[in-house]
């Protein structure tokens, strides 16, 4: 059983390590407030998905300012 887990965090750790090595990848910094009527969203969870199979999905949450 310690095996298993030994293998699955090991699996883990290369596919986090193997994605986090796309940096070819035109990124950009998105800023912005959520609000609904006139006051900051918190904890919103923004998605960005993209239109098509050359774009990349992204995304965050808001923070007590709606940022």
């Amino acid at each position: 059983m310690k095996q298993i887990i030994k293998l699955s965090i090991l699996s883990l750790a290369i596919v986090v390590f193997v994605g986090c090595q796309a940096k070819d990848r035109d990124m950009r910094k998105v800023v912005g407030k959520v609000t609904y009527n006139g006051s900051p969203v918190e904890e919103a969870l923004i998605q960005f998905v993209p239109l098509d199979d050359s774009g990349l999905a992204a995304s965050g949450q808001t923070d007590a300012d709606g940022n």
